[in-house]
């Protein structure tokens, strides 16, 4: 049996109940079908923008329905996340930019 990857059951299911609720948040459903579209637009966007495979992604998401989209996003293009808190200052996440390298 090949590796199994969360995104690609997101897709499964996507194809078998696509209008099934995926994830529920503070009163917003959004379903697998609406994760899929989400999904692969960020990733096409993101894979048109030049990242790569093994690229690190540090980004802030405005709600946690964006954070999933933008996590299953990078594990469909190979890349890392790495998520910043508004508690952060714009120095912590320079610093954090910068010790992640090129």
């Amino acid at each position: 049996m090949g590796e199994w990857l969360v995104h690609d059951e997101i897709e499964r299911q996507a194809r078998w109940r696509h209008d099934d609720p995926a994830f529920v948040f503070e009163g917003r459903t959004l379903t697998f079908r609406e994760c899929s579209m989400r999904v692969n637009a960020l990733a096409r966007a993101l894979r048109a923008g030049g990242l790569n495979p093994g690229a690190r992604v540090v980004a802030h998401a405005k709600n946690h329905l964006d954070l999933l989209t933008l996590l299953y996003a990078c594990s469909m293009l190979g890349a890392v996340y790495l998520p910043v808190s508004t508690f952060q200052s714009a120095s912590d996440v320079r610093y954090l930019c910068a010790q992640l390298g090129p």
